[in-house]
Parts: structure tokens; sequence; C-alpha cells
């Protein structure tokens, strides 16, 4: 019988057989499907997932594979992104940088989706949203479907329709640049001690390549870059959500029913294999954190006010005199959730010494917000309230998101947590959350005197 003091998560690890123990294994193999939605702004892991953009060189030479193009409003420069090791991996994207004086608006990007080489049949290149910072902006987002080609440089012996993100931004030395990341991953069902899992491959190098393993020196002995892994999700307990015990780098071993895996996959990823293996396992777990670049320690909290469940409206100011945890999550955001249980056993621990959290929604609907106070995904005692102005990310409200909270607190990404002392200042903040063991925000807060 399992012990019901067990937390869920190790109970559904010990009802699969995950408990280290060695165990005969066999080889298994599934096909993944190709999902190429997993990662964008309407995906079920969109925000979920540490991320890696990747540059695109441009220069203002014209290829010789343009054929035919637009009417520049400014500057062409011309780049690509090769994706897979096909002879079709390869497609054009120009960029169209405007002339002083600088109007934003007037910013295009083309992108050669039928590789073609006519750069005025695949749409008009407009960014769906332009948010301009001077001699800056940021521009986007877009998810075109690329085509993605495997085999050898002269034959094809597979293909598929891969999305990526387009977004350009301004940076400090390097002035306006157009990135991309992968937002596509592969899906499948894997047999693990008697049951189905449901797993997810993605690459990081932004090459649709996925025959990616290393050595017990961590050598690369397939394409790709060191520091940046190759997820494997397992959705272990069957809950939707891939935390920190159900996430693997798989070009390392791993340990999945008991046993120890090595994964391999073909080049385009539409077969996952595990092979048993006596070499060491790593330990699962998530990515690091990213880096907080937010708003800089002992800057006054920009005041606001947001909505209460009731309709009613509160300020922050009105807190003013109680150390606060400003936590930025959405009902969407599966980070977000997985903190939750966290954030309230530090109110529940602390709230008598004079803390308190605030869990404020944005990018999101209120329809969402309003299901989520009546039947919560996780209970927690904490207040929550709603950014009037925040709203889900699409192609069409850019300019209403502009006036989300998140703005002035510099958020881009959820969850992001700031503490704010007695007298309104920020002590730090912390973006993402990284599992039961992050003590981020418990430093934070013994920073303000809080004993724990």
């Amino acid at each position: 019988m399992i012990n019901r003091s067990i937390p869920s998560v190790a109970r559904a690890l010990l009802g699969l057989g995950l408990t280290g123990l060695a165990v005969r294994a066999q080889e298994i193999s599934v096909p993944l499907k190709l999902d190429p939605t997993i990662l964008t702004s309407d995906g079920s892991l969109w925000g979920q997932l540490t991320f890696f953009n990747d540059e695109i060189p441009l220069a203002k030479e014209r290829p010789a594979a343009v054929k035919q193009e637009p009417k520049y409003n400014g500057t062409p420069e011309y780049g690509q992104i090769k994706l897979g090791n096909g002879p079709k991996s390869v497609t054009l994207v120009v960029f169209d940088r405007p002339n002083p004086p600088i109007d934003w608006n007037l910013s295009r990007i083309y992108v050669d989706v039928n590789q073609n080489g006519d750069l005025t049949d695949d749409g008009d290149g407009k960014w769906p949203s332009v948010q301009a910072r001077g001699d800056a902006a940021r521009l986007g987002t877009l998810f075109p479907l690329l085509h993605a080609s495997w085999g050898t440089p002269e034959k094809e012996t597979a293909s598929a329709d891969y999305s990526v993100m387009l977004v350009s931004v301004g940076l400090p030395n390097k002035g306006q640049i157009v990135s991309y990341r992968r937002s596509t991953g592969r899906t499948g069902t894997l047999p693990v001690a008697g049951r189905d899992v449901r797993v997810v491959l993605i690459e990081n190098d932004n090459d649709a390549l996925f025959n990616k393993t290393l050595d017990d020196d961590n050598r690369l002995t397939g394409p790709g870059r060191v520091e940046r892994p190759l997820w494997l999700l397992a959705d272990l307990d069957g809950d939707g959500i891939f935390g920190k015990t159900e996430t693997f780098d798989a070009r390392k071993p791993f340990v999945l029913g008991g046993a120890t895996y090595e994964a391999r996959a073909p080049m385009d990823g539409s077969k996952l294999t595990l092979v048993p293996t006596t070499r060491v396992a790593q330990r699962a777990g998530v990515p690091v954190p990213r880096p907080f670049v937010g708003l800089a320690p002992g800057t006054v909290a920009p005041d606001f006010t947001a909505l209460l469940a009731d309709g009613t409206s509160m300020k922050l100011s009105e807190l003013r005199g109680k150390i606060v945890v400003l936590d930025f999550w959405a009902t969407w955001c599966g980070p977000c959730v997985r903190s939750m249980p966290t954030l309230d056993q530090l109110y529940t621990k602390l709230k008598d010494q004079g803390l308190t959290v605030l869990g404020l929604c944005v990018s999101d609907d209120r329809t969402a917000f309003d299901q989520w106070m009546v039947t919560p995904k996780v209970k927690t005692s904490y207040p929550k309230v709603f950014d009037p102005n925040g709203v889900k990310a699409t192609r069409d409200n850019a300019e209403q998101r502009a006036k989300g909270l998140g703005v002035p607190y510099k958020v881009n990404g959820i969850p992001t947590m700031y503490v704010i002392d007695r007298e309104g200042k920020i002590i730090d903040g912390i973006l993402g959350f990284g599992g039961d063991d992050d003590d981020r925000l418990a430093k934070l807060l013994v920073k303000t005197g809080l004993k724990l």
C-alpha cells in the first residue's frame, strides 16, 4: 500500500516503478508526430519552457536565389533560415529596414515560404505588432510554416511543415536584429511500466535536427550545441503538466520505469527509441531559470489599479507598510500554476510578520480569471487580482497589450515575482520557477528582515 502522506508526484512515480531500482529493460520504439503549433502562442506549451533564439545574419547583398521582390519601404537586408540537412532546407528571409527618419510601422519581413525565390507571393510582409522605442522597436510576432528538409544535400528523404517564431528587437551595441526559434515539437505515447505516457521531444538548436547525443564527457556525438538540451518531456503522473521530475535532456541517459535508457532519434525526429544502458543516468530537472532583467532594486514600485474577483478595484499603494510579493501570472501558464503551492506556503508562514502575496493575472482573458476564482486548478489563500488591460497575446491586440501592467514592470515572461519592501521599493525580482528546490524567492524575503 502506498503511503498517502507522500506527495502526489512521488506517489505517481512509485506507482510507475520510478524508484531507481534496476529492472530488466527492453528496447522501446514509438513513432512521434510533428506538432507545428505546440510552442506557438496558441499552443499547449507556450510560455512554459526556456527558449533559445538565434539571430539571423543579415546582409545587403542580394542572393542569386531571389527572383522577384516587392517594392521596399526602406533598405532590404537578406538572410536565411536552415531547417534540416536536405536539399530544400534553406528559406530566404528579407528584412525591410526603415530609412531615416525611422517609422517602424513601415518595416516589413518577407519570408519565401514556398521557396520559389519570389518574395511577392508569400504575404504582405507586415509585422503583426509594432512597439516603437525611438531608434529601436519590438516587431513581432510571426509563426510561419517553413519547409524542413532531411536527407542529403543531393536527395530529400523526408520533409515537413515546421513552424518557427520570428521577432525583431533592438539590442544594445547591436541595433535592430531579427531572430527566430523553433515553435514545433514531436509528440507521441510511450509505454512506461504498464501504462501509456505522453511524451514530447523538442530540439533547441532551431535546426529541426533531432539526432543529438552527448558522451560521458558532455561532448557532442551528433549535431547541435552543448549548452542547448534536446528536451524529452514525459507526463509521468498524467496531470497534463511537465514538472521537474518529468523533464530530461534526451542527449544523456535517464531513468524511466526503474530502468536507465539512452534516447535515439533519426534526423527528422519521426521515431523515438529508448535503448537500455549501463551509463550513469542524469538527474531529471528543469533548465536553469533565465536571468532577471526587470526593474532595478531600490526602484519605487509603479502603482496600479487592478480588479478583484467581485469587480471592485484595489491599488498596490494600499498595501504600503507590508512586504509584498507581486506575482505576475496567467491561468494558461504552467510554471505559474506549479509555483502557487510554494507561494501559498510562504504566505501562510509569514503573513503574521507582515507578508502578503498579490497574484496579478496578466495577459489573460477575464472569463478565464473568473473561472479560476470559482474552480482554481490550485487552491491558495493569498489574494488574486486581474489586470484590466491584460489580454492574452494575439496579432490584433498589440495596442491594448501595451497598456498592460506588465509593461511598466518590464515583465518579459511569467511567472515574474517582485519583492517590494514596506516603503514600496523593490528589493529585487525573479523570473520563472525552478521547482521545489528553487529558493530564490525565500532568499529575497530574508533580505526584507522576515524570519523563515
